[in-house]
């Protein structure tokens, strides 16, 4: 039952077992071929991302595409001055 509940909130268990399971295999590849995967990969993302740009109901999640950068920049940006060592 606590499953299906966090299945709903999170998306499947099942294709994350997945993904991590591709992360893996393609760790464990030589450089080269885990350049080419990353590019690839940032190919299909960047293609899909235009893809929705040319649809208006799209456009608010370039509104909130754009918050969670913020978000995570403003993240990165405290932990970075919480790491720094006091002067």
């Amino acid at each position: 039952m606590a499953t299906n509940w966090i299945e709903k909130v999170t998306g499947s268990l099942e294709q994350k077992k997945q993904y991590r399971h591709y992360q893996a295999r393609k760790a464990a590849l030589p450089g080269p071929s885990v350049e080419a995967i990353t590019a690839i990969e940032r190919y299909l993302n960047y293609f899909v991302e235009t893809f929705l740009e040319n649809y208006a109901e799209a456009r608010w999640i370039s509104k909130e595409r754009a918050r969670l950068t913020a978000a995570i920049e403003r993240a990165e940006a405290n932990e970075r001055h919480e790491s720094e060592p006091p002067q």
